[in-house]
Parts: structure tokens; C-alpha cells; sequence
């Protein structure tokens, strides 16, 4: 059992985007926890297989509130192999889904902002995409630095009628490095940390 936990920026309804003259979304923040199951690992403990069954709660949040707004839950498999050098590299994927909540909170269109091109809609809970995560990362004495590039598919989504969905499908990536400023002095075995 880990801790699963996840944010979302807050987004606005820019003029003659599709959510325009709608209220805005405030930013979400995703806590729960994950089950994840060892299903194969090389004997040199250079490569694993994993899955992955994580469920969060979901709030809206401005920093001055905290709105429960559903259910998720975005069961994977993942693939995890380090390099020679101590480079990780890992591939996951997998399909999400979450409650009719969740769905409303960004799909939803309320009558009082039906238009004559964005009708009014009641997204329900279900099947939410799918999508497949490439990262790599390398711990060093007292730096880790990462990187991952992520695809989102809607096609077959519950919402995927929403007129605010204008685009089925997303590309996403990103980079960071960390400063390792304490650490304790019993650890647990290096491969393991694979799978945080």
C-alpha cells in the first residue's frame, strides 16, 4: 500500500474558448491510496513488472475552501527497468475512471449556460480515457532529476459528447530536479524505489 495523491491547475473560461461565460475551475487536489502488486521481477533486480491500482477523493480547492468533487480511480500496469548507469526508465499505462461528480465538475453544462452551439449536458460516471506514461530519472548523492512525457486518449470516454470537449486526445511532459537535503540512515532496498 503507497499514498496516491495528485493537483491540477485551476483554469480559466477565456473569451471564445469553449467554456466561455462559464465559471471558472478552481485547482484540484487528488488524495488517496494505491495498491501495487510485484508481478515479476529479473533476477538481478534490473527489471519489474507492476500493477497498480490506485483510487483518490477529489476536491476543488481556491486555498480558501475544499470541495469534494468525486471519485477516481486509474488502474495500470507498469514496466520498470534501470539502466547501467542508474538511469530509470519506465513505461505505464493503463485505463481511468471516475464518479458522475468528477465528470460534472468539468464536463457538465448547466442550462443557465446553454448556447445556441454549446447545448446543456449531464456527463455520467465511467469509463474516462486511457492513457500511457514514458519517465526516466537518476538519484545522485543529493540530487534526483526526472523527466516524463504522457498521452491522454478520450475516444470511448462517458463524456466524450460534452460540448466543452473540443479535443480527444493530449500530449503532456515535463522535467524537474530535486535537492536531497536529509535522508535517513536505514533505507529500503534500492529497487523498490522504482515504483515511487
Amino acid at each position: 500500500m503507497d499514498l496516491s495523491a495528485s493537483a491540477g491547475p485551476p483554469s480559466r473560461s477565456s473569451d471564445g474558448g469553449a467554456r466561455a461565460d462559464m465559471p471558472k475551475l478552481d485547482a484540484t487536489i487528488e488524495l488517496g491510496a494505491a495498491l501495487k502488486v510485484l508481478l515479476w521481477q529479473s533476477p538481478e533486480s534490473r527489471q519489474a513488472v507492476s500493477i497498480n491500482l490506485p483510487i483518490r477523493a477529489a476536491f476543488a480547492t481556491d486555498l480558501t475552501f475544499l470541495e469534494p468533487i468525486g471519485w477516481i480511480a486509474s488502474p495500470n500496469v507498469s514496466y520498470q527497468i534501470v539502466g547501467t548507469r542508474g538511469w530509470q526508465t519506465g513505461v505505464t499505462m493503463g485505463p481511468l475512471f471516475a464518479t458522475e461528480r468528477y465528470h460534472d465538475y468539468f464536463y457538465e453544462v448547466a442550462p443557465q449556460y446553454a448556447t445556441a452551439t454549446r447545448p446543456t449536458y449531464d456527463a455520467s460516471g465511467g469509463y474516462s480515457g486511457s492513457f500511457a506514461r514514458l519517465t526516466l530519472s537518476k538519484r545522485y548523492a543529493r540530487f534526483w532529476v526526472g523527466a516524463f512525457v504522457r498521452y491522454d486518449n478520450l475516444r470511448g470516454a462517458v463524456f466524450e459528447d460534452s460540448p466543452l470537449v473540443r479535443q480527444d486526445y493530449s500530449f503532456m511532459w515535463g522535467a524537474g530536479i530535486a535537492w536531497v537535503f536529509a535522508q535517513s540512515e536505514r533505507t529500503v532496498p534500492h529497487f523498490p524505489e522504482m515504483f515511487r
